[in-house]
């Protein structure tokens, strides 16, 4: 009984090994030429390039299946920078699959502070108001399809962990902090946490009460 046990458990030693050196020796990694072009693509998943979301397109793209030009809400910018990625021609975007829009716009209006201008009418603009930003940046995510998420004042965590999922998700932020200056403002953890992610490009500071709306500061991470 016991030699049988013995060698029960010196088969699966070696199964085992046997297995994780298969696993090692013949790992598919991911192709990375599809990771960079998938990370140029707008993420919204809209189908209209002719594939079932951004990722298959990229794979198209990368074993040379589909052209750069066949997505309408990444555009010209979006073109330019496969062109420039994969050493190709820069092609205008496929009439066949669409043409482009101005992006789409979803404002997260908790307190009912922000009110667009007769221009912003005009915008494809989404107003979530009067919910809470966390559960607003959900829903925006799953039933909108944003571009650009416009949030008011960044509070709670769980604020940031929304906004940390969209990001992931393709879209872009712009969100509004109040601070006296940007040695302040970079003592917040709001801050030091999107900092922290890589999630923080561009920080703009206002010059307040004095000059509405002017420029005081803007720093490029």
């Amino acid at each position: 009984m016991l030699t049988a046990l013995l060698v029960m458990t010196g088969i699966a030693l070696v199964l085992g090994a046997v297995l994780g050196f298969a696993s090692i020796k013949f790992k598919v990694e991911g192709d990375p030429l599809v990771e960079k072009i998938d990370a140029i693509l707008p993420q919204t998943q809209c189908g209209q390039c002719g594939f079932p979301g951004c990722r298959p397109y990229a794979t198209a793209i990368a074993g040379g299946e589909a052209e750069i030009n066949q997505c309408p809400p990444g555009g010209e910018e979006g073109i330019r920078k496969l062109a420039d990625l994969l050493g190709r021609e820069f092609k205008p975007l496929s009439e066949e699959h669409g043409v482009e829009k101005p992006k789409s716009v979803a404002v997260i209006d908790e307190r009912r502070e922000i009110f667009p201008s007769e221009e912003s009418a005009a915008l494809p603009l989404d107003i979530l108001s009067g919910i809470p930003k966390g559960q607003a940046v959900q829903m925006a995510l799953r039933t909108l399809s944003p571009q650009i998420i416009l949030l008011d004042e960044l509070g709670g965590m769980d604020e940031l962990y929304a906004l940390e999922q969209g990001l992931f998700s393709g879209v872009e932020f712009i969100a509004t902090l109040h601070a006296a200056s940007w040695g302040e403002a970079a003592r917040r953890p709001q801050v030091q946490y999107l900092q922290k992610c890589g999630a923080l490009h561009v920080a703009v500071l206002l010059k307040g009460r004095t000059a509405p709306g002017q420029l005081k500061e803007v720093r490029v991470s």
